[in-house]
């Protein structure tokens, strides 16, 4: 096991370069156990070791400047030209669709406004005929019966008889 050194929240910051936050986080995420002395300042264990840095060992040091991305692929110009004289191609049918949508939409709508003038004029002459009042029968022309149902005819041709025994 490493060298432990005991340090306050505020102490474990300043060694760090970061906030007390910083330092109550990683002092909690580690597990390192906490106590509180008498003048109620907390106190813990931290091993000496997370504070080793290459400088502290003389050690040698190489930066690596080189970027961790990969290179970019390289691009096959010939086909990424083709690849946009298609696309150029679609926009340009895909406007035309576009054009003749807009000219069958505006027909479209032509026809319903003359269907609809049409709907209102057939409409007002309706109306215009439910306020002219029906001729009245003259009062010395009887009315004709009306007709009799199937049913109704048995009874004519059939008289109503009684049953009688004898």
């Amino acid at each position: 096991m490493s060298d432990m050194i005991r340090l306050s929240y505020a102490e474990l910051a300043a060694r760090l370069g970061v906030s007390k936050e910083a330092a109550k986080s990683r002092a909690r995420r580690a597990g390192w156990p906490r106590m509180v002395d008498n003048t109620g300042v907390a106190r813990f264990n931290v091993p000496k070791d997370i504070f080793d840095t290459p400088e502290q060992h003389h050690a040698d040091t190489v930066a690596d400047d080189a970027p961790d991305t990969p290179p970019a692929p390289q691009t096959d110009t010939a086909a990424t030209l083709a690849a946009i004289g298609v696309l150029r191609d679609a926009l340009e049918r895909s406007e035309v669709a576009r054009a003749e949508a807009e000219q069958r939409c505006l027909d479209l709508s032509e026809q319903v406004g003359r269907l609809t003038a049409e709907r209102d004029t057939a409409r007002a002459e309706v109306e215009e005929l439910r306020r002219v009042p029906e001729p009245e029968t003259p009062p010395t022309q009887e009315a004709t019966p009306a007709p009799k149902t199937w049913w109704q005819c048995l009874f004519s041709v059939y008289p109503k008889t009684t049953n009688t025994i004898k």
